[in-house]
C-alpha cells in the first residue's frame, strides 16, 4: 500500500516538475523573443537615422562607451546627441546587427552579444563587437549598457591566389601500385591554400604531409612551404608560364641533404590537371623528371 502512495507521489511531483519545465521554458524563449525584438528595433531606427527611436530603446540612465576612445554617453539625452552628431557625419551609414547569443539572469535581465557591421556607400564597412546589458522596464526589454569595440576585418590576398583557385576540393593520382591522394582548401578568411596529401604503396600508407601556399607581399610572388611525415620539410616561389604554374622548391630531407625541383601544375579542366616534377637532384646529383600524370578529382 504504502509502495502505491509513493509511486504517485512520485509520479505527481514529476509531473509538476516537467510542467515547471514548461512554463519555465516558454518565459525563456517569449524572453528572448523580446530581446531580439530590441535588437531589431534598434537596427530599423539607425537605418533610419533616427535618435530619437533609438533613445527609446533605451532605459533612462542607461549607459553607452567605448573602452578603446573613452568616448561614453549616460542617459538618453546625451546618447541621442550622440547618435545626431554620428548621422551628421554618417549621412549614408547602414547598420546590421548579428546576435551570437543571449545569457538571461532571471526574468528581467539579460546579457547580449554580437557584432555591429556598419557599412557605407563610399568606404570600407566597420565592424564592432558589443555586449548590452538589457532590463525589463514596465513590460518591455530596453538596453541599459553597451560597450563596442571595434574590431578589423581579416585582410584577404583572395585576388593574388584566385588563379589557382581550382586546385581546391579532392584529388587522386593512382594506378595499380601507387595512390596518390590530395586535398586542397581555403583557410577562413581566403589567405592560405592548405593541401594535404598522401601516398599508398601497394595499399599501404608511405607518406603523407602538409603544403601550405601563400601570398608574399615583400617578394610579391606566390610562396609555398611543405612539411612531410619522413621529417622533411621545404620551401619554393611559384610563377605562371603560358597555362602552367611552375614552383621551384627547395628541401630539406630527413637525413640532412639539400633537394630541389620544380613542380609543375597545368589544369586541363575543371575536373582534371597534369602534375610533373622536373629539375631535380639531391646534394647536386642529378635525377631524371618526373614525367606528367594526370590528377583527376576525387568523386
Amino acid at each position: 500500500m504504502m509502495t502505491q502512495y509513493m509511486r504517485i507521489i512520485v509520479i505527481a511531483c514529476s509531473l509538476l516538475i516537467m510542467e515547471c519545465q514548461g512554463v519555465y521554458g516558454a518565459q525563456l524563449s517569449e524572453n528572448e523573443s523580446e530581446v531580439r525584438k530590441n535588437a531589431s528595433e534598434l537596427m530599423e531606427a539607425f537605418n533610419q537615422h533616427d535618435p530619437n527611436k533609438i533613445a527609446s530603446l533605451w532605459a533612462k540612465d542607461a549607459v553607452m562607451y567605448h573602452p578603446l576612445t573613452g568616448e561614453t554617453s549616460h542617459g538618453r539625452d546625451e546618447i541621442v546627441q550622440y547618435y545626431k552628431n554620428r548621422f551628421e557625419k554618417e549621412s549614408d551609414s547602414r547598420v546590421e546587427i548579428i546576435i551570437d547569443n543571449i545569457e538571461f539572469d532571471g526574468s528581467d535581465s539579460a546579457v547580449e552579444h554580437g557584432v555591429f557591421r556598419v557599412s557605407y556607400k563610399d568606404k570600407p564597412s566597420i565592424q564592432s563587437a558589443f555586449r548590452a546589458n538589457l532590463v525589463k522596464e514596465n513590460g518591455k526589454w530596453v538596453m541599459n549598457e553597451i560597450a563596442d569595440i571595434a574590431i578589423e576585418s581579416a585582410p584577404s590576398q583572395f585576388e593574388h591566389l584566385k588563379e589557382i583557385d581550382w586546385l581546391v576540393g579532392n584529388w587522386v593520382d593512382r594506378d595499380e601500385n601507387i595512390e596518390i591522394t590530395f586535398n586542397c582548401k581555403w583557410d577562413k578568411y581566403k589567405n592560405f591554400l592548405t593541401q594535404h596529401f598522401s601516398t599508398k604503396v601497394l595499399g599501404q600508407n608511405q607518406l603523407e604531409g602538409q603544403q601550405l601556399i601563400a601570398w608574399d607581399p615583400i617578394k610579391e610572388k606566390i610562396r609555398s612551404w611543405v612539411f612531410d611525415s619522413d621529417g622533411g620539410f621545404g620551401e619554393g616561389f611559384w610563377t605562371k608560364a603560358e597555362n602552367s604554374w611552375y614552383a621551384a622548391m627547395s628541401y630539406t630531407l630527413s637525413d640532412g641533404q639539400k633537394a630541389s625541383a620544380t613542380l609543375v601544375y597545368t589544369k586541363i579542366d575543371d575536373n582534371s590537371y597534369k602534375f610533373a616534377s622536373i629539375g631535380r637532384d639531391i646534394n647536386g646529383e642529378v635525377l631524371p623528371d618526373l614525367n606528367p600524370v594526370t590528377v583527376e578529382r576525387a568523386p
